[in-house]
């Protein structure tokens, strides 16, 4: 069919995926006071916008039960590897209802990013064992297990989908097989 505007912020909105009830997440800065990304969900029927009540809320994905895991904070613009200062990202977790999000892991105060949810468990992307690797932990931020193990230029931009995660280090792009915790570098072609 044919494709249908679904924003018209000016800024970049970012779409960051679905909620269970098929509307698109988007992270923008059009409706913030302050230099930070919040989330909005939009009815692609419709057009309703809905801001959820996060400041500073960017990546973020649904469980089936609505519960929100997100990353506080857009991209620390200085790139600084292994930063843990006040400005670091982390993952936190709200349900529709609560007063308040809380955070999703809180033994570690450096980078945590790019939450993913399958199979009753939240994958993200931390740099707590030195570089950039993938993770994951039960939805109560309890059961750490480390499923790469790079320790040269990282885990970025990870994309999860049927039990697969796809990103990029360096510059090659890797595949996870989270059931096996095999990855495998993608040969590209050109």
């Amino acid at each position: 069919g044919l494709p249908k505007r679904l924003t018209f912020d000016g800024e970049a909105a970012l779409v960051r995926g679905w909620t269970p009830a098929g509307l698109v997440l988007v992270s923008t800065a059009a409706e913030s006071t302050l230099p930070n990304r919040q989330l909005v969900t939009i009815d692609p029927a419709s057009l309703e916008r809905r801001l959820l009540p996060l400041a500073q809320a960017d990546e973020g994905v649904f469980d089936e039960a609505g519960t929100l895991y997100f990353t506080r904070l857009s991209a620390q613009s200085s790139h600084a590897k292994r930063y843990k200062g006040g400005t670091a990202q982390q993952l936190w977790r709200w349900s529709q209802g609560q007063p308040e999000a809380v955070r999703f892991t809180t033994d570690y105060d450096g980078t945590s990013r790019w939450p993913m949810w399958w199979q009753n468990r939240v994958f993200f992307a931390t740099d707590r064992d030195g570089t950039m690797n993938v993770w994951s932990a039960k939805p109560d931020g309890t059961d750490l297990k480390q499923l790469t193990r790079h320790d040269d230029f990282g885990v970025k931009n990870p994309s999860l989908s049927r039990g697969r995660i796809v990103y990029q280090n360096g510059a090659d792009l890797w595949l996870l097989d989270v059931a096996t915790a095999r990855t495998t570098r993608v040969p590209i072609t050109l």
